[in-house]
């Protein structure tokens, strides 16, 4: 956050490592239809992104007050979200798209792709620590057996593999051969796709899963049920 000339201007600012890869999936168009006149055109120096808010004209209401800085609080993930947007589009059109990587993290990234029948995502997560690697491991395992329950299995299909990539990303240049590497893949079917109801399920499945790395890394002796059930991203689709 910092302040402009006017003391009743606030800015928040964004850098990510991953912004020139979202700007060729139109990032900066979604973004304006999220922000409208609060996104700048041209971000503070230094930054990807910027946010303005004139403190001097604020909404009336405290519900449209709570809803503006909620807004503002899910910058990041409302730019995530740009090839996922791209991806549902094309799939209710039935227009397959190239992969789409982003590289949100050190050795990490994140693969959409629109195909005839289904969005696919694909995680490739990193666990350097022995310890992180075989918590890791179980947990992201529960991905793929949770599906089995009678409850959940409408949900999209899940896969995980160690080290061997999926096949949509045999033959990708720069990925690294490693026993440390591990690939989760969520099949979103045509039939889970709903156009009105697609924005308010990409997000939560991206961050429910980006979010356990930092979960395991803080909390690591934290039974894996009980984590399971908080983050478990199917859940948004039962």
């Amino acid at each position: 956050f910092q302040t402009l000339d006017l003391k009743t201007d606030l800015v928040l600012s964004m850098n990510m490592p991953c912004f020139n890869e979202l700007k060729k999936y139109n990032v900066s168009q979604l973004l304006k239809k999220f922000y409208g006149n609060y996104l700048l055109d041209t971000p503070i120096d230094g930054f990807d992104v910027s946010l303005r808010l004139d403190l001097s004209n604020l909404p009336n209401s405290p519900e449209e007050r709570a809803a503006l800085i909620k807004s503002f609080s899910l910058l990041k993930r409302n730019a995530m979200a740009a090839p996922f947007e791209l991806a549902f589009q094309a799939q209710q059109e039935g227009r397959q798209t190239e992969l789409m990587p982003i590289h949100y993290r050190e050795d990490e990234a994140i693969y959409v792709q629109a195909q005839q029948d289904r969005v696919t995502v694909i995680f490739s997560t990193v666990f350097k620590e022995e310890t992180d690697r075989v918590f890791g491991k179980v947990f992201l395992q529960e991905f793929v057996d949770a599906r089995r329950q009678p409850n959940i299995q409408n949900a999209p299909q899940v896969l995980y593999s160690n080290r061997e990539p999926p096949l949509e990303l045999r033959g990708l240049r720069g990925l690294k051969d490693s026993e440390s590497i591990g690939y989760v893949t969520f099949g979103i079917k045509k039939k889970i796709i709903k156009l009105k109801k697609k924005k308010k399920k990409t997000r939560p499945i991206l961050y429910s899963y980006i979010n356990v790395k930092s979960i395991l890394k803080i909390k690591n002796q934290i039974i894996f049920k009980d984590l399971f059930l908080v983050l478990h991203p199917l859940n948004f689709y039962c």
